[in-house]
């Protein structure tokens, strides 16, 4: 299963999920690729004897319970393909997985998210050149925006009226 997102602005990006694997081999994975490259996190967190409602009852109490991580760099094109993979066959396989989130870390590879709330801007900055965000993380064309949306700005959401 996987979904490839497009126009994403260029820059790092971190996807993360919860996972678990009911019976068979630990095998499953979270990924995340753009520009060629792609990265993995394979599951840990085995549940032999559980079953379904018990492993999405535990992500949903414990956020850390079979978390996974995998990173990409998008490029120019501005692609970006995550998704999940089971490469084992046996009938007795079952995954569960939930939660996913997708992160920009931004263009020059440090920690300017556009969720970072300490960014330093001042507020005649952002709205008179402002850099935002969708919610899916797509760079917004300048002012004004779509009323009744939302948007991402100086690492805050704010509600467009």
């Amino acid at each position: 299963m996987s979904q490839t997102l497009t126009g994403m602005p260029a820059g790092r990006y971190t996807v993360t999920c919860q996972m678990a694997n009911g019976e068979g081999p630990d095998s499953a994975c979270l990924y995340a690729t753009a520009g060629g490259t792609t990265t993995t996190d394979v599951v840990r967190q085995s549940c032999v004897g559980s079953n379904f409602d018990a492993q999405r009852d535990r992500m949903s109490a414990d956020s850390s319970y079979g978390l996974l991580t995998a990173e990409a760099t998008v490029g120019d094109d501005g692609l970006l393909t995550i998704g999940i993979r089971e490469p084992a066959t046996t009938a007795d396989t079952w995954l569960v997985w939930d939660n996913f989130r997708l992160t920009y870390h931004g263009s020059d590879g440090g920690e300017t998210s556009i969720s970072n709330t300490d960014e330093e801007q001042t507020v005649n900055d952002k709205w008179h050149n402002p850099k935002a965000y969708d919610l899916s993380g797509r760079r917004l064309p300048d002012t004004p925006w779509r009323r009744n949306s939302i948007v991402i700005t100086g690492g805050k959401k704010i509600l467009v009226q």
